[in-house]
């Protein structure tokens, strides 16, 4: 059994590119897998896309290799648990003869040097982040490396958000980091944050939606409108036509065919722990949770609500570390930003101030800056209100807010040219 292989074999058929970024070359054992996972990070490197199933089967056939398909339908998650167990099995086996046999000495520090190599090792396998203890030569070469992914990808080496401002400023959604979305009540935290799951799965990215305020059949009719540009408020009434029902029929078969969208009807009932364990059963590669205040704590011992929210905040934090995938959380401001105001800061949030300290970038929603306007209704203005330092360095920018055709995309800024003017009138001061 070549458990590496139908791991591989499985992040092919399943297109599952960042999942394959994260692995380490450890974990793979013998001839074949070793040479089949060498061959795929070439592959990656070179093309940036995984190759094809068929492609690694021909040129490992012709290494003598052979790429069988898994013999069973088990999820990633199946073979990628099972791949580092035994991973793991090796570690310990190595670790128990090396302390055996340093412990014939008199002295025991060689043996306890062997396990404390073992925990550092084992740390690195266990983990899809990089192992705390590093050498600053090798962050060096990290370090170029980012470089050099990140000029190949046209400056986007996360996951996109299909906002090209705030892909600028973040570099796409990145492991490891956290998203605080805020807005006032009704402002439309949930259209902002289904608009990135939307984009980031027809790019082939697995997200994991978990909605702590909207019904199943909610959520799912604002996807679809949004996907087939359909007018929601029709759709609510059951008022779409004949065409618009068979659209909404091809974007279901179309995404049948794609990559997993998972979505999580939360209702007021579920906890942080219950989101850690489905991002470590489901394995997405993005975790969206709407109404990030809302989530419980089972073992929290806090009775005031803004610990309960800050220990909240700490915990999504924590799976965004150990699981190495963007968490996108949406929170509320205080009451004491009013309707209509289109600025506010951290210390606006509503419940605890912790959220902006865990934040890797914090994003708000407000109304447009000319609230005056006809069309004022139809568009959101979105800022980076904090982050970390040397993050989130972009001004802000407007997005449509048309729900008659569903289009929440960035406004583009026209410059303006003065060649381009009908007269002298034009280029004239009011």
């Amino acid at each position: 059994m070549s458990l590496g292989t139908y791991l591989l074999n499985k992040i092919l058929t399943e297109e599952r590119l960042p999942d394959f970024l994260r692995l380490k070359a450890q974990l793979f054992e013998g001839d074949a897998e070793r040479q089949t996972f060498t061959y795929i990070q070439a592959h990656v490197d070179r093309y940036n896309v995984l190759p094809t199933v068929e492609l690694v089967r021909s040129e490992m056939t012709r290494a003598g290799h052979g790429f069988p398909n898994p013999p069973t339908k088990d999820t990633f998650a199946f073979y990628h648990d099972r791949v580092v167990a035994r991973a793991v099995r090796g570690l310990l086996s190595e670790m128990t003869e090396s302390v055996s046999n340093q412990l014939t000495n008199t002295d025991v520090f060689p043996a306890l040097d062997a396990v404390n190599r073992f925990s550092e090792q084992l740390a690195n396998v266990r983990t899809e982040s990089q192992r705390e203890l590093v050498q600053m030569s090798d962050l060096g070469e990290l370090i170029l490396n980012d470089v050099a992914l990140t000029r190949t990808r046209g400056g986007v080496t996360g996951i996109p958000t299909g906002f090209p401002s705030l892909d600028r400023a973040t570099r796409g959604l990145q492991p490891g980091d956290i998203y605080v979305i805020l807005a006032r009540p009704k402002m439309g935290k949930t259209t902002l944050m289904l608009r990135i799951a939307d984009y980031a799965h027809r790019g082939g990215f697995t997200p994991l939606v978990v909605s702590m305020e909207m019904r199943q059949e909610q959520m799912a009719r604002r996807h679809f409108a949004m996907r087939a540009g359909i007018d929601m408020t029709l759709l609510q009434r059951g008022q779409i036509s004949t065409f618009a029902e068979d659209m909404i029929r091809e974007k279901i078969t179309e995404m049948r065919s794609q990559s997993r969208y998972h979505f999580v009807e939360g209702q007021f009932k579920s906890d942080v722990q219950d989101v850690l364990a489905m991002v470590q059963s489901l394995r997405p590669h993005v975790l969206i949770v709407d109404g990030g205040y809302l989530l419980k704590m089972r073992r929290s011992q806090s009775k005031a609500r803004w610990e309960l929210v800050t220990d909240i905040a700490a915990e999504l934090k924590h799976i965004a570390s150990i699981c190495m995938i963007p968490v996108v959380v949406s929170f509320q401001f205080n009451r004491e930003v009013k309707k209509g105001a289109n600025n506010a800061d951290m210390a606006n949030i509503q419940l605890a101030d912790a959220i902006g300290q865990l934040a890797s970038v914090a994003i708000g929603l407000f109304e447009p800056r000319d609230t005056e306007s006809v069309l004022s209704q139809r568009r959101r203005l979105i800022k980076i209100i904090g982050g970390r330092e040397g993050e989130g360095d972009v001004e802000d920018f407007e997005i449509n807010w048309d729900f008659r055709r569903m289009n929440f995309d960035e406004i583009e800024e026209v410059p303006f040219h003065p060649e381009f003017a009908e007269n002298m009138d034009d280029l004239v001061d009011e």
